[in-house]
């Protein structure tokens, strides 16, 4: 703010020099105002003394002996000053120096102190530098007006050329210099006094009363050491200099502290969530009048209007509002990532519990319905449990029953029938697959076909005309020509002419000749049986021989049977030995039934 300043005044002195309008006194000339003179050489000739730069005279001819120079070319000074130490001290504005017209750019480099007390050694206290040419920036001029604005007794002009040193002036000597002025004029005030004229006093609000000679502003300080600027406004905390007068802080400083009573600014940082030159805008992704609202999730992870929170382009995935700050349907929770259960008809859950207030859709339970009900399982609770042991609950993500199956089921959901059982309920048992095979468990099919003499495809009853255990024994003599009841053979509409019993297999033994022929055969059958009956004992073998010779005559007669005529129908019945299963028809032969179809073994055709 100083070097400002004094740019300024050095542009207003300036015009004034042009105009001729100042009015500041010359303090070494005029008034009856005396300094003391000195510098640091002998002069080049005994007219040509430091006294001679400050009798008022201006003009720059050296030959009118009215200039204080020294020897340049004969000293060889490599360090040279001059110096004037007034009356007392007084409020300098500024410096007109009048160099020798013929060799003033061996001035170039040349500085200005000012300087109290007397014993002042410049060059060891540089901070009392008030002016110093450039010697790279060009020449000086012949006339210099440099600005002071100080409140000073001492004014020192000097002129070095130190080891290194360069110049663009022309003119410049590079080695040595000197003095060579004509004429100094320091104009000013007395020490509490300003303005061209002097006609003023400096505030006593000003250090020591001394002011700026231009403007009288305290450019010294204050009286009240609280004071910041040169206006000397003091102002409390909470408050800074704006425009000469105290405004609040604008900010939000860090832990509650005030701000900087001059710049207005937090000296050591921001408040939680605040930023900025003066702490007054909110960090990104926080809004509202304390800047504390977190945003909402704005999409991208964007920032919110710092004043309303809005999301100008629009939310992430789950979230809805104009901040960006509520659950989309279907979703709760506190990141609103988790969905909702299967509440009823599809319906919305409570977006910071996640519950169903209407309840569940089917086959879920639980206060979210995203629990499966009991007896149901699977990623969407619509698969039944299988048929767990005591009708108990299986697990509700796989579907095992912990506890084993009930009866008739297998595997480890329980939801497939045990091997040979079959139907909706596994409560059926297969039929007489051949060779054992197992059946198709959903309709009880043997897919290869069935044992011998069973009817496909179930391969539970016997074919027509076979009954008993294994369908092993051919039915009787039944009336038509019908079949017998396959459980127990007997022919429920009785029998043909000639038969008589529950499996007419009996002929009758009062009927005509041809009855009694039969009834003949029937005894020689009895002998037949007998003589069969010793043979089974000698020799397996004979048996098997003998059972395969009458099962195929068996074959032969029901092929041919439908061809011979009513009374000559043949009246034996075999049992199929080769085509049992493991319950054959032996297993039979201790029950009580009222005919056996072993009583007639010929008939009036065959013969054994």
């Amino acid at each position: 703010m100083w070097s400002y300043m004094r740019v300024h005044v050095e542009v207003v002195l300036l015009q004034l020099m042009v105009t001729g309008a100042s009015c500041f006194v010359n303090l070494v000339s005029e008034q009856g105002l005396k300094g003391k003179a000195g510098m640091g050489a002998n002069p080049k000739k005994p007219d040509w003394t430091a006294i001679k730069a400050i009798d008022g005279k201006t003009f720059q001819d050296h030959n009118l002996n009215s200039c204080a120079i020294t020897d340049v070319e004969g000293n060889h000074n490599t360090s040279i000053w001059w110096k004037v130490w007034l009356q007392r001290q007084f409020n300098v504005a500024y410096l007109e120096i009048y160099f020798r017209s013929d060799t003033y750019t061996r001035s170039a480099g040349f500085s200005v102190y000012t300087y109290i007390p007397e014993s002042f050694h410049p060059l060891r206290d540089p901070k009392h530098l008030v002016y110093q040419q450039d010697p790279k920036s060009g020449c000086p001029t012949s006339v210099m007006n440099v600005t002071v604005n100080n409140v000073t007794q001492g004014i020192t002009f000097i002129n070095t050329r130190p080891p290194g040193y360069t110049s663009s002036c022309q003119y410049d000597s590079m080695m040595y210099t000197g003095i060579e002025i004509c004429e100094v004029k320091v104009m000013g005030c007395g020490s509490n006094r300003f303005s061209p004229g002097c006609n003023h006093s400096c505030p006593s609000k000003c250090k020591h009363q001394h002011c700026d000679a231009f403007n009288g502003s305290c450019i010294h300080g204050c009286s009240d050491p609280n004071a910041l600027t040169i206006d000397c406004i003091v102002c409390p905390h909470g408050k800074f200099i704006s425009n000469k007068s105290c405004v609040d802080c604008p900010g939000h400083c860090k832990s509650g502290v005030h701000c900087n009573k001059l710049t207005g600014m937090c000296d050591n940082g921001c408040a939680n969530h605040w930023n900025g030159t003066f702490c007054k805008l909110c960090s990104d992704h926080y809004y509202g009048t304390d800047c504390s609202t977190p945003c909402g999730h704005c999409k991208n992870n964007g920032v919110c209007d710092k004043g309303t929170g809005s999301c100008p382009n629009g939310c992430q995935n789950h979230w809805q509002g104009w901040r960006c700050d509520v659950c989309s349907d279907h979703y709760y929770g506190t990141d609103c990532n988790t969905p909702c259960g299967h509440c009823k008809n599809n319906g919305v859950c409570d977006k910071g519990t996640g519950s169903c207030p209407n309840g569940c859709q089917n086959h879920w339970q639980g206060e979210r319905c995203n629990v499966c009900s009991d007896h149901y399982y699977g990623t969407d609770c619509n698969t039944p449990c299988g048929h767990c042991k005591n009708n108990g609950v299986c697990d509700k993500g796989t579907g095992s029953c912990p506890n084993g199956c009930q009866n008739h089921w297998q595997g480890e959901r329980c939801n497939v029938c045990q091997d040979r059982f079959y139907n909706a309920t596994c409560s059926a048992k297969c039929g007489h697959c051949i060779r054992r095979e197992l059946c198709e468990k959903h309709d009880g099919t043997c897919i290869s076909g069935c044992s011998q003499n069973f009817e496909p495809p179930l391969c539970q009853e016997c074919v027509s005309y076979k009954y008993g255990p294994n369908c092993g024994f051919d039915c009787g003599h039944c009336k038509d020509g019908q079949s017998c009841a396959t459980e127990n053979g007997v022919c429920t509409e009785g029998c043909d002419s000639g038969w008589i019993g529950d499996l007419c297999v009996t002929a009758k033994l009062n009927a005509p000749e041809f009855d009694k022929k039969e009834n003949q055969l029937t005894t020689t059958g009895v002998a037949i049986i007998a003589s069969v009956s010793t043979m089974l004992a000698i020799s397996l073998f004979v048996i098997f021989y003998m059972s395969r010779h009458i099962m195929k005559n068996k074959t032969n007669r029901h092929r041919t049977d439908a061809s011979v005529p009513e009374n000559e129908k043949a009246s034996k019945t075999y049992a199929d030995l080769s085509a049992m299963d493991e319950n054959h028809a032996y297993s039979t032969l201790g029950c009580t039934v009222s005919d056996t179809p072993y009583n007639v073994i010929r008939d009036s055709h065959h013969n054994i």
